[in-house]
């Protein structure tokens, strides 16, 4: 960082994956003045991160004076940095859809156990997700002791999940007016 004060800091180039967050805010800290963030046009099959890095650093030096002047380098597909509400954004809208496919998966559970016993025709309603269907299966006396156990344990599951949804939506809605407040000003 010291050497590179003179020029203003250094450009670092970086390939795209799921976790470089912590990379990408170290990188700033450690007075790196831009941070090029990479998708590779062209994958390998066999891929491998040293292969990666050289052939990412290889690239950075062959377009270093490109790179400066802010021009496109060819074979490298540049994604622009979302900035931390947007980052944290994303977070949330993943969580929302990992919860609401655990929710589902709940729901199978559910139903495959009601078709063990050939009860899912007695149902009140024609989903399961409905207060007086969970009212229903509240009041099934017909399951192994087992069974009874495994079902309050999913709909528990079930309803945890369904008030982990509404904190998220909660904030989701919050973040959603913040950003409309922002569009109006």
């Amino acid at each position: 960082r010291e050497r590179t004060v003179p020029d203003g800091g250094y450009t670092a180039i970086v390939e795209v994956c799921g976790f470089n967050e912590w990379l990408l805010d170290l990188l700033d800290e450690m007075g790196c003045h831009r941070i090029i963030l990479v998708q590779p046009e062209d994958s390998d099959s066999r891929k491998t991160d040293r292969r990666d890095a050289a052939k990412l650093s290889e690239q950075l030096w062959m377009n270093r004076f490109r790179i400066a002047e802010g021009k496109r380098v060819q074979g490298m597909r540049q994604v622009v940095l979302p900035d931390r509400e947007d980052v944290n954004l994303r977070k949330l809208t993943q969580r929302r859809c990992k919860r609401k496919r655990q929710r589902g998966r709940i729901l199978v559970q559910i139903k495959t156990l009601l078709r063990n016993y050939n009860l899912q025709h007695e149902c009140p309603t024609k989903g399961l997700d409905t207060k007086t269907a969970f009212a229903w299966l509240r009041k099934l006396d017909s399951l192994s002791v087992e069974d009874r156990l495994e079902l309050d344990q999913l709909m528990e599951d079930y309803e945890l999940v369904n008030q982990q949804l509404e904190k998220i939506d909660a904030l989701l809605e919050t973040h959603g007016q913040r950003h409309e407040n922002k569009l109006t000003v």
